[in-house]
């Protein structure tokens, strides 16, 4: 039994981390996750206008490349290019909030995923935008974190703000399938 129809709810809420702990990929979380969660969301779309509520808004509760042990990935500029497309899913969907996973405050993580088949060059991993945010005492002393200076994930932030403002929409666009590595 489908319980939307007779459910009450103001929202549909989601999370999306599309890798496990341990198994990240670079390829896998810039080619594939991005298109992933935007078929969770037009699924998801799909089942309120099924069950008689088309309106709902959805919200996207928590997002990030992994849900637990960041590894230098999160930090790296792989994370704010999935980050970045991630955004432009969730505005094309029209997700009415969506909220990046622990963006303050998760500390510096030296025992996730620092694997030499992951692009960067830190022996950490955070979920933090900024360094000013991290708990200091959790990172080897080698570490020198300038405090004011955004990881690359807060860039995409950043610029997604610009053209990502209250009332905007996204367009949207084909590519040919004669560019494959093209994305729109």
């Amino acid at each position: 039994m489908n319980p939307l129809p007779a459910a009450k709810y103001d929202y549909f809420e989601l999370h999306y981390y599309p890798q496990l702990a341990g198994s990240e990929n670079d390829t896998y979380l810039l080619t594939q996750a991005p298109e992933g969660l935007a078929r969770i969301l037009a699924t998801v779309q799909q089942e309120l206008v099924a069950a008689g509520h088309p309106d709902t808004p959805i919200f996207l509760g928590e997002y990030n490349s992994v849900n637990t042990s960041p590894g230098k990935q999160t930090i790296s500029i792989v994370n704010a290019l999935y980050a970045g497309m991630v955004q432009g899913e969730i505005m094309k969907a029209g997700v009415f909030r969506s909220v990046i996973h622990d963006a303050g405050g998760s500390g510096c993580n030296i025992a996730g995923n620092n694997s030499s088949a992951l692009y960067g060059w830190q022996t950490f991993g955070s979920y933090d935008l900024f360094p000013f945010t991290i708990s200091l005492s959790s990172c080897p002393s080698a570490i020198n974190l300038a405090p004011n200076t955004p990881f690359p994930t807060a860039r995409s932030f950043a610029l997604s703000e610009q053209f990502g403002t209250a009332g905007s929409y996204m367009l949207g666009t084909t590519v040919s399938s004669a560019m494959p590595n093209v994305r729109a």
